[in-house]
């Protein structure tokens, strides 16, 4: 992106530097010319900053109905109503939004005896990434069921109800 906006300021500098128009004299032309490449300069900024904002994951808080994911620098947390989970490592989404981590999934609460523990699973999360939403995927890692899929939008801190 950054390299297609220079080429398009360089064109439209030599451009306007060298084209003649009905009014043009000297004063006149590099007026044109330095008010022209300026606007284009902020043009192309904005463009690309507004890309990367859409996929920027930066320590967020994403949520939507029985889901919670607090990302931080390196993995995120996600709280379930009966479950929780971990993301192992920084989510990066490629240039479509798409990302996919390795992590662990613990149901929580139900009928458990007192000498048993809940175990980790081992899943997969998965989700495309589009301006504030987000579209989780959980599969499990063994047996590739796919446990759920989530939509959370960026802000929201999710509405749990948590099993006892």
């Amino acid at each position: 992106m950054i390299f297609q906006g220079r080429v398009t300021i360089g064109l439209l500098f030599t451009l306007l530097l060298f084209g003649s128009g009905p009014n043009a004299s000297c004063g006149d032309k590099r007026s044109t010319v330095r008010n022209t490449v300026a606007v284009n300069i902020n043009a192309s900024a904005n463009m690309n900053s507004d890309n990367r904002s859409s996929n920027d994951t930066e320590e967020s808080v994403w949520g939507g109905p029985h889901v919670r994911l607090s990302i931080t620098s390196n993995g995120a947390e996600v709280e379930f109503d009966c479950a929780h989970g971990e993301m192992k490592g920084a989510i990066k989404s490629n240039q479509d939004g798409r990302f996919d981590l390795p992590g662990t999934f613990v149901r929580e609460g139900g009928p458990v005896r007192s000498d048993e523990n809940a175990s980790a699973q081992s899943v997969r999360y998965s989700g495309v990434i589009k301006g504030d939403t987000m579209t989780l995927t959980i599969t499990l890692t063994d047996s590739k069921e796919k446990l759920d899929e989530l939509t959370l939008k960026r802000g929201n801190q999710g509405r749990l109800w948590k099993c006892k």
